[in-house]
């Protein structure tokens, strides 16, 4: 991929951390439901424990591979957390561990983005590329539409 493999890394364990929260926050409050509604308890739990386990799989597999589908799918994890720190939503309420979700799924976005979208170098697009692009557009421009003639020897045969 790129020389730069350190920022790919960090951003990975700090998604990592947030999906694993995520997970064991669901996995807790599904087998041990806190609140007088058990069933919305148990329902919150399980949507948790999937939303930990689907972006702990983007994390583990495309993340990892610098698909760029990936990061932004991913930004999910701070507009979900400050949603829930906007709202003041449970789970808590000293909301501590929203602002520490909010700051790794931050950081684990914003630190690789470089590895995501790497800028384009000038010695990338030399030469060749611009004689291909003009290839491509001449030969575009060699198309013609069919012709009087064509259209007429076409008409007879019907």
């Amino acid at each position: 991929m790129h020389e730069r493999k350190w920022p790919l890394l960090i951003g990975r364990i700090c998604l990592a951390i947030v999906s694993a929260g995520l997970l064991a926050f669901g996995a807790i409050v599904a087998a041990v439901p806190m609140g007088a509604n058990v069933g919305l308890y148990r329902a919150n739990g399980l949507a948790s424990f999937g939303l930990g386990l689907f972006g702990g799989l983007i994390v583990l597999v495309p993340y990892r591979r610098g698909e760029p589908w990936a990061w932004y799918a991913l930004w999910f994890y701070p507009l979900f957390w400050a949603a829930h720190l906007i709202g003041q939503l449970p789970p808590g309420t000293d909301h501590i561990h929203q602002v520490v979700f909010i700051a790794l799924s931050l950081t684990g976005l914003i630190l690789p983005a470089r590895d995501f979208f790497p800028p384009a170098k000038r010695s990338e697009l030399g030469d060749e590329d611009a004689a291909a692009q003009s290839n491509i557009s001449t030969s575009f421009l060699r198309l013609k539409a069919p012709s009087k003639a064509s259209h007429r020897t076409r008409s007879k045969r019907r």
